[in-house]
Order: C-alpha cells, then sequence, then structure tokens
C-alpha cells in the first residue's frame, strides 16, 4: 500500500467516525433549534419603535447548520423561532454547540413587551419568554 493510498483510508476511517459527509453531501431537514436555559438576553428596558438587538442561545450538532430565523410580532409579543438545517441520514456526533443568534425587533408601542423563544425537545414544542419595559 502506498502513502497516498493509507492517508486516503486512514481520511475515510478517520471520516466515518467523526461523520463527515461525502462529497455529493447528505439530504438536510430543517428543525427547530432546542434552546438553552435562560436563553434569551436582551434589555430589560427599550423604546417604543426603536429596533434593539436580542440574542438568543440555541444549540446545535456537529453536522448541524444555521438556517434563519422567524420573528413574528402581534401587539408587545414578538414570536422568535430558529431553525437549523439537520442531515436526515447518517453518522453525525452529538456535539452540542452554542449557537448564538442575533434577531432584531421593534415594539409599536409603551408598556411590557414580551420575547417568546421557542424550541423543540424530545417531549415536544416548548418556549421560553423575557419580559421588558417598553418606554415611550
Amino acid at each position: 500500500m502506498t502513502i497516498r493510498a493509507a492517508a486516503a483510508v486512514t481520511w475515510v476511517g478517520l471520516c466515518g467516525m467523526a461523520g463527515c459527509k461525502s462529497p455529493d453531501g447528505p439530504e438536510y431537514a430543517r428543525v427547530v433549534s432546542t434552546l438553552y436555559e435562560n436563553a434569551i438576553l436582551a434589555p430589560d428596558t427599550v423604546q417604543a419603535r426603536t429596533p434593539f438587538v436580542a440574542t438568543i442561545a440555541a444549540g446545535r450538532g456537529a453536522c448541524d447548520r444555521p438556517d434563519g430565523s422567524t420573528i413574528n410580532i402581534v401587539g408587545s409579543t414578538a414570536d422568535v423561532t430558529i431553525f437549523l438545517e439537520r442531515p436526515v441520514h447518517g453518522f453525525c456526533i452529538l456535539l452540542d454547540t452554542l449557537d448564538l443568534r442575533t434577531v432584531v425587533i421593534s415594539f409599536p408601542q409603551a408598556g411590557t413587551g414580551v420575547i417568546r423563544a421557542h424550541s423543540h425537545t424530545d417531549s415536544g414544542d416548548v418556549f421560553q419568554e423575557k419580559s421588558m419595559v417598553v418606554t415611550p
């Protein structure tokens, strides 16, 4: 066996253990991220009609890829869902990696604003909330 062939066999063996994708790549499915505990990082006070940044602490595996988010603001509640692309088939290392995602939110009126981050667990769909004061 030549050095080049041995290197190729070693690479294929390591990739099989590490969850590397084939040159064609795996098929991915869009899934909702799992959130860390106390996942919503945002100011305690914001100004109405002024955009602010909130950070959502989600988790992802070694083979997962970020796939955007949705924000739906109704009144003083902002529903946020963070998405991943996850391989449909094949082996992947279950490595929980912190995935900080930023979203821009603006509440239309003064009062109490709520950010509700949606997540999915083995038990089903869940959410976390953070309330804040929205000044005029």
